[in-house]
């Protein structure tokens, strides 16, 4: 189809290309750890239009494209926080798996809000920074309130750590200890 005179590609065609670069970009050497995943190519699509503004937010938590959110510097992980909350929090339901191998203070307040909203996390990888374990209990106490957990891999956990484990309200069905 064609649009005054310039061709037009249909959505179906455009999400479709969408879905392959999130392919592309999930397939690359996960053995290089500057090669994770990088959703530049769905983000700059997201940017074209409406429709694929909200199904470029689904495709790259789909896709995973997110998955090493803990390394990233501050500023990216705050910037990934309002791409969650966009949309009035409609992408937390899209969130199924999160590695929060670094929690640092600038972020937990962010993460401990989160926490209870996203409905769909089945897989949490979580790594508490030692020096700020005593600011944490405001997260423990939403993780313990998590019911849709799975999947679950705590790294060096504290007596703080391991009562929220207890209380944990999941049905866990794999529990990893590091």
């Amino acid at each position: 189809a064609s649009l005054g005179g310039s061709p037009r590609l249909d959505y179906d065609v455009l999400l479709t290309v969408m879905h392959h670069a999130a392919l592309l970009a999930y397939s690359m050497p996960q053995n290089n750890p500057s090669r994770y995943p990088d959703p530049s190519t769905v983000s700059a699509m997201m940017r074209t239009c409406r429709v694929l503004y909200s199904e470029g937010a689904k495709t790259i938590l789909r896709f995973r494209l997110d998955e090493r959110v803990a390394t990233w510097p501050p500023k990216r992980f705050m910037s990934y926080i309002l791409f969650l909350r966009a949309e009035n929090d409609s992408r937390l339901a899209f969130v199924t798996r999160l590695s929060l191998t670094a929690v640092y203070e600038y972020a937990i307040t962010s993460v401990t809000e989160l926490l209870p909203k996203l409905s769909a996390l089945t897989q949490l990888d979580l790594s508490l920074v030692d020096s700020l374990k005593e600011k944490y209990s405001e997260f423990l106490q939403a993780f313990s309130n998590c019911t849709t957990l799975k999947q679950l891999t705590l790294h060096f956990p504290d007596v703080n750590t391991m009562e929220a484990l207890c209380r944990l309200r999941s049905p866990l069905l794999s529990l990893t200890l590091v």
